[in-house]
């Protein structure tokens, strides 16, 4: 396994050296390396951080929206400069985009992304190559990529951490809801038998979809009453996953439970849904704003969320190795997980105020992040319910209620 990974960083660094030719930027990259890679000196300037990400608009995602608001939110709040390079969603190009942008505009300290399309190691690879420290969220590696590349700093030492949402609980969450919920609609239907579940994931190359089905199927396993008809894929789009509803209901008559791997398919499934007598109990992931709607009305069950406030905790992290305080040695290692929060139709509004507060008002992130992540335990509940506790607990937290 160690030869094949050497093989693979050779491969990928011969990739990126053609890459930086073609743009004429080898010999700058290389004059920049030796004088960047592994500074972890202290510093008292501003850090510059890029996120980038894997699209051409924000317009029509809302995940991508939030994801710019908390990152623009608490970059201001934690005196950070910061880019949001958006590179379009073609693979091969953005590695292309990326070195365009470090040599026309200005050169990152840092950079920030999510492992969308499995990005990820051309991008780790480009920043080893080009000495600028890289940071994970949001998206996992691959299981094959994961043995190639390895743990942050390990082999690509420039690749100092990452913040990945446990997805394989979050889907066992959503699961035991959405379980519950249809056990309760059949009690009070004086309904008996198993509870049919189907579940519906986004696309096989998305190593969060896998591991959120992964977190289904141990749910299904833990319920004697439940029974997963099938698993289909939907892309992570809306009309195809109503498409899918309706051939399984063909199949296998009116489920009990759809589980989906976002909210915008769950979204398409309850609209598939209202032209059949039954409504099942659904729930996805994101808390688009469509999907907090449809929660606050009683229309779908449940929503799991908050890991894209991920980029907010990566910032802290990083203004806080920028200034010489290493996460690792607080926390004890460089693979950080954080934890997905469940919304229902009871707990919707109190959370929805909150996030309406720090999306679209211009709070004080440093106060809610600055008691957050000083000791090892503190890792351990990486989550938007964590710094809400802490925002909440502060002065400022009028201004959010």
């Amino acid at each position: 396994m160690k030869s094949a990974r050497m093989f693979f960083l050779l491969f990928r660094a011969i990739c990126v050296g053609i890459t930086l030719l073609q743009i004429g930027q080898f010999s700058h990259a290389s004059e920049q390396t030796s004088a960047t890679r592994l500074n972890s000196a202290p510093t008292m300037e501003r850090p510059f951080v890029v996120l980038i990400q894997a699209t051409d608009k924000l317009e029509d995602s809302p995940w991508f929206q939030g994801i710019d608001s908390y990152a623009n939110n608490a970059a201001t709040s934690l005196n950070i400069d910061f880019k949001h390079l958006l590179t379009g969603d073609d693979r091969s190009e953005i590695p292309k985009v990326l070195v365009n942008y470090i040599h026309n505009e200005r050169r990152p300290d840092y950079l920030l992304f999510a492992n969308q399309i499995e990005i990820a190691p051309g991008i780790l690879q480009l920043c080893e190559e080009m000495g600028i420290k890289a940071f994970m969220i949001n998206s996992p590696l691959s299981k094959k990529d994961r043995q190639v590349l390895g743990e942050p700093r390990e082999d690509l030492t420039n690749w100092i951490g990452e913040i990945i949402p446990d997805d394989e609980q979050a889907g066992f969450e959503l699961a035991r809801i959405l379980i519950e919920k249809a056990r309760e609609n059949k009690q009070a239907n004086g309904e008996t038998g198993k509870i049919k579940v189907i579940g519906i994931s986004g696309t096989n190359a998305t190593p969060a979809s896998a591991l959120r089905v992964e977190g289904l199927k141990r749910a299904i396993a833990m319920h004697e009453d439940a029974e997963l008809l099938q698993v289909v894929s939907a892309r992570w789009v809306p009309h195809v996953a109503a498409q899918k509803y309706r051939l399984l209901v063909s199949r296998y008559g009116e489920p009990d439970v759809v589980w989906a791997a976002n909210d915008d398919m769950a979204l398409g499934v309850l609209e598939e849904a209202r032209a059949f007598k039954h409504m099942p109990a659904i729930g996805g992931f994101d808390w688009t704003p469509p999907a907090i709607r449809a929660l606050q009305k009683g229309e779908l069950s449940a929503s799991m969320g908050g890991h894209d406030f991920e980029v907010a905790y990566a910032l802290k992290i990083l203004k806080a190795y920028h200034e010489g305080r290493d996460f690792l040695q607080t926390s004890g290692t460089t693979s950080l997980k954080s934890k997905l929060t469940s919304l229902t139709p009871e707990t919707v509004y109190d959370h929805s105020n909150f996030l309406t507060a720090i999306r679209e008002t211009e709070v004080d992130y440093a106060t809610g992040l600055s008691a957050l992540l000083l000791n090892k335990e503190d890792y351990a509940d990486i989550s938007i319910d964590q710094f809400k506790k802490n925002f909440e607990a502060s002065p400022l937290a009028d201004g959010a209620k």
